[in-house]
Formats: C-alpha cells, sequence, structure tokens
C-alpha cells in the first residue's frame, strides 16, 4: 500500500529538454565532438551525464567530465531556466500532497541543481525528499539515487510502499533495481515503444492520469479468486443467515415461517449488517493506509439533502413500478410471481415500514454497496462497477419482477454512493423507495373505492413524481459542476 511517491525531474516533472540539449551541444562543440542537430541530444535527457557522454562521443572518461564541466559553465548560469513545468504538473502535486503522500524527487541531476529548479517553479515546498547525484558524479545511477531517496524517507525496509514515476526504461529499471514499483509518462522524453518494452506497473499519457491511478486503492493488488471471494461472501453470509434463521424459526415455530417472513427478512438484514459494517471498516482503514482515498471522514449530509434522497428515491421506486410493469406485459405470465405481496398481505404498515422500509434496505446496502460495489470499485471504473453491482442485486432477488426492479434502482443507488461520497445517501435512497411503495400500498387498502381519497392518493403520487424530477436535476447539475471521480474520495 502506497505511503510515497518518487518523481523523475527531467522529462517529468519538467520540460527541460531544451536547457540540457543546448548545454550538451556547448560542451560537445568545446571537447572537439560537434553535434548540429540538436534533436539528436534527447538521449541526454535523463540519464547520468557522464557515462551518456562516454557513450555518444566515444570518449573515454576522464574527457567526459570535461564534458560535463563545459556543460555547466552553459547550464548553471543558462540552460537551467530554458525549462518548464509540464502541463497539469502543480495541480497533481497539489492534490497527491493533500491526500497525505510523502512525495519525493529522485533525479540523476545533482541536488543542488534539482532543488534550485523546484524553487524556482515553487514546488519545493510538496517535497518530502529532494535527491540527486552528487557534484563529483558519484550516486549517478537511478537505483542509488532511489535508495538514498528511500533512506532519507525512512522507508528502506518498506519498498512496497513507494513507486516511482518516471519518462524513460531507464526510470523503470533504475525503480527495480532497487525494489520499487514505477509509472512510466508517455508525455516525457522516453518512446511508448522503450517504456513497453521495460514494463513498468502502468503507462500513463498526461499528470491527470497519475493522479488517478492513485485515486484507485491498494487492494488492485489482490489475486483474482480473492477478488472474487470478497466481492460473494457478504451476499453468501447474508443468504446463509436467511436460510439458517428459517430453519430455527421452523423447528420452534412450527408451519408458520410464511407469516414470519418480513420479521424474519428484517432480523436477518440486521444480523447481516453487524459484521458487514465491521468488514467495511476494515476496507476503508486499508484504504486510507495507502492515502489512495483522501478525506477520510467522509463528506456529511445536509438535513435539506438527506430529504431530497428519500425524496428522490421515492419517485424512483415510482418510476422502476411504472417502467417494471410495461416490461412485465411483455414477458410470460408464468415470470409474473409477485411472491412479496402475499408476505405482506394483512401485515401492519407500521411492521412493515420498520423491517421492510428501514432494517433490510439498510442491510442491502452495507452489504451491496457498501461493500460489494466498492470492492468491485477497487478494481473497475464506475460505471462497470456500478453495472455488475446491480446486476448481482438484481439476481439476489431471486424473483423475476423484484430482480429487474431492484436492478433498475440498484443503478442509482450505487450512484448516489459514488457521486455524493456519502454511503449514507444509498441508504436513504433505498429507504425513501421501500417506504413509498408501502406507503402507496397502505393508503391503496385505505382508499378502497372512495373516489375522494383515490384522488389524494394520485396526487400524492404527482407530487412525488414532480419532487424527484426536480432533485434529480439539482443533483445532477450539481454533480456534473463536481465531476464523476471526486465522490468516491470521502468513501
Amino acid at each position: 500500500m502506497y505511503k510515497a511517491i518518487l518523481f523523475d525531474l527531467d522529462g517529468t516533472l519538467t520540460d527541460s529538454g531544451e536547457g540540457i540539449m543546448k548545454s550538451v551541444q556547448y560542451a560537445l562543440e568545446k571537447i572537439g565532438h560537434p553535434e548540429p542537430v540538436l534533436d539528436n541530444l534527447k538521449v541526454f535527457v535523463g540519464p547520468p551525464l557522464i557515462p551518456q557522454m562516454m557513450r555518444y562521443a566515444g570518449i573515454d572518461e576522464e574527457t567526459a567530465r570535461l564534458a560535463v564541466q563545459y556543460y555547466r559553465e552553459r547550464y548553471v548560469p543558462i540552460g537551467i531556466y530554458e525549462n518548464k513545468l509540464y502541463p497539469g504538473i502543480r495541480s497533481m502535486l497539489e492534490e497527491l500532497y493533500f491526500k497525505g503522500y510523502m512525495l519525493g524527487v529522485a533525479s540523476s541531476k545533482p541536488e543542488p541543481f534539482v532543488k534550485k529548479i523546484l524553487e524556482h517553479f515553487e514546488i519545493l515546498q510538496y517535497f518530502t525528499v529532494v535527491v540527486g547525484s552528487a557534484l563529483d558524479g558519484t550516486r549517478s545511477a537511478k537505483s542509488e539515487v532511489v535508495e538514498e531517496a528511500l533512506l532519507r524517507l525512512g522507508l528502506e525496509n518498506d519498498r512496497e510502499a513507494v513507486v516511482l514515476v518516471g519518462d524513460k526504461n531507464y526510470d523503470v529499471y533504475g525503480a527495480r533495481t532497487a525494489g520499487l514499483e514505477c509509472l512510466g509518462v508517455t508525455f516525457g522524453y522516453g518512446s511508448l515503444e522503450e517504456l513497453e518494452e521495460a514494463a513498468p506497473l502502468r503507462i500513463v499519457s498526461s499528470p491527470e492520469e497519475i493522479t488517478g491511478f492513485f485515486r484507485r486503492t491498494p487492494l488492485r493488488k489482490q489475486g483474482m479468486t480473492n477478488r472474487i471471494w470478497r466481492v460473494f461472501y457478504p451476499i453468501a453470509l447474508h443468504f446463509g443467515v436467511q436460510w439458517i434463521s428459517m430453519v430455527l424459526f421452523l423447528t420452534f415455530a412450527g408451519g408458520t415461517v410464511y407469516r414470519h417472513t418480513v420479521l424474519l427478512t428484517g432480523l436477518s438484514g440486521v444480523i447481516t449488517a453487524i459484521p458487514c459494517y465491521f468488514w467495511y471498516r476494515q476496507d476503508q482503514r486499508k484504504r486510507e493506509y495507502g492515502r489512495l482515498v483522501p478525506d477520510p471522514a467522509g463528506s456529511r449530509l445536509s438535513a435539506g439533502t438527506a430529504f431530497s434522497l428519500l425524496v428522490f428515491g421515492a419517485s424512483l421506486s415510482l418510476a422502476g413500478n411504472m417502467l417494471l410493469s410495461l416490461i412485465m406485459q411483455l414477458l410470460p405470465p408464468a415470470w409474473n410471481d409477485n411472491a412479496l405481496a402475499g408476505v405482506e398481505r394483512g401485515q401492519s404498515f407500521w411492521w412493515l415500514l420498520l423491517w421492510l422500509g428501514i432494517a433490510a434496505p439498510i442491510a442491502e446496502e452495507m452489504i451491496f454497496r457498501w461493500l460489494v460495489y466498492l470492492r468491485i470499485r477497487d478494481h473497475f471504473p464506475v460505471w462497470t462497477s456500478i453495472l455488475i453491482t446491480s446486476a448481482l442485486f438484481g439476481i439476489y432477488h431471486m424473483n423475476v419482477p423484484q430482480g429487474l426492479y431492484a436492478f433498475l434502482l440498484g443503478f442509482f443507488f450505487a450512484w448516489a454512493l459514488e457521486m455524493t461520497g456519502n454511503i449514507w445517501a444509498s441508504a436513504l435512497l433505498h429507504c425513501g423507495a421501500n417506504i413509498f411503495s408501502l406507503a402507496v400500498q397502505e393508503l391503496g387498502r385505505f382508499a378502497g373505492e372512495d373516489n375522494a381519497t383515490v384522488m389524494i392518493l394520485n396526487m400524492l403520487i404527482l407530487a412525488a413524481v414532480v419532487l424527484g424530477i426536480t432533485t434529480l436535476i439539482v443533483v445532477s447539475i450539481s454533480l456534473k459542476q463536481r465531476g464523476l471521480d471526486r465522490g468516491y474520495r470521502a468513501l
């Protein structure tokens, strides 16, 4: 789980090619190996200068050291400022810094020059350590620089917690030698081909993609079997608790289990919710430890937002039932088996409200959104995770009408959790949907043939639709301004 991020400088944080290449061109001219084509000197951006001078010009070490002296004659007063930050670097550093990562620079450039460049661009304050080569040419290999950075960070015995970001295969190999993973960036001076051949952990094409990578959780490192197990065992536990409770009830209460399905559903949900909440907090600690989910305290929901979510949930319930009615007309009659209506018949409204309107939906959200969705989200993009979770939520109901209804609403439950950055958003939507369905059924039974009551019921339904649509528009505009990737930060 990552605690620290080391960045290469040239070609990763700054576009320093012009100053380096012109200074190398000046040095080569001085030692009698002129290079008129400036672009040919891109190979000097990144690697240590002395061995690169020897390879490029075919000179011995002594002559290469002289060339480096000439290089610095131009680079220190002029070339160091022929440089610029890549677009998006400053905001990337700011976000990673405020997430709590320890940031560092590990460059083969002499350390005094590295610090001078960072000060020039006013980004030195983001870095816990800044490590470069020595002025005498020692500690110039990337692996040596990384080792020094690990030592200064105190992470030499925790290398899995550190990752290097660089633009050339030289960075990838140096990180690997030091026992680190590496992200390769394509906006620097290394080619895509050389990066692919070096096989870093990930190849990214912009600073925004670097930030996006670190928004993901460290749980991505798990094997496929463990990933699948983590998704399915909360669901399996809920099924197990339900079956065990039914068997126990049959054993001690005889053949009355059908009449008490509502109670058993609610109780099994409450029992399952206890370990599910513990597992959610355990997952969260892992995410927070990796510094990959910022703002671990979460975002608060105001009373107005909570009420709006309840109303939105009621509107979703109405829309879902209307759409489901249309779909069911296209399906075989045998599939239209709504067993839930049977178990609710004859039950007290307040009894149904307690168990099916509050207890059961909160428990299901703990299972399917707080655990299943977020665990899938550890490895997949937002919309893929939402679709997979919604499908599992529908299958879980083991009934065609309820399954379709659950799939449709489950999509919005996960969307609300992702976009608001608060786990209770999905629970409020779910509770709002269930409470509204129960209330409509109760009002329908109460209305009977009373036209006035039926009219009031229709007006309430219409009001729910209007409020729901209004809420959806307001929330969508607000969330669009925030951006889809921001919601996950507070979970």
